[in-house]
């Protein structure tokens, strides 16, 4: 069974996913500042539109909150290699009508975009170098918190 991310990291992965201007409007009908996402697409989603990706079926959109649900490693790194502006691009080069904001995400196209992603996520990462990553960002803060506490060097951290 795959291990889920602790929610600092979590919340850390999105906050620089958000850095992005494409992420910050939701991907269907540009609300702005989506909080939930459709992670077999790796696209940013708002609330109306993620109830109508969860009607789709899991097969189609597995829909999970940025801020409230469990993800696993192998979900974020399908949003960091995903996005608005690939899912975007890739719909575009697909002549996939995607701007009337009432998307057939059951398209065979769309279908092969995740399974696109689903390949470059195995190829590139394969879940370990973002736990890797991860761990740095761990012992980052870790570090960061230690300094704003007094610790005067950066070498007298222990890693644990």
């Amino acid at each position: 069974m795959a291990e889920y991310v602790d929610s600092e990291i979590r919340d850390q992965v999105f906050k620089e996913l958000m850095q992005n201007k494409e992420n910050t409007i939701c991907f269907d009908c540009n609300n702005k500042n989506p909080v939930w996402a459709s992670v077999n697409l790796g696209v940013f989603i708002c609330f109306e539109c993620a109830g109508r990706h969860r009607s789709y079926g899991t097969s189609i959109s597995f829909v999970r909150s940025i801020c409230l649900d469990k993800w696993k490693y192998s979900q974020l790194e399908t949003m960091k290699i995903g996005g608005n502006k690939k899912a975007s691009d890739y719909f575009k080069n697909s002549n996939i009508d995607y701007e009337d904001k009432h998307i057939n995400y059951s398209n065979s196209l769309i279908g092969k975009y995740s399974e696109l992603l689903k390949s470059q996520i195995n190829k590139s990462t394969n879940s370990n170098s973002f736990k890797n990553e991860s761990n740095n960002i761990n012992n980052e803060n870790k570090t960061n918190i230690k300094l704003s506490v007094g610790t005067t060097n950066k070498n007298d951290i222990n890693d644990e």
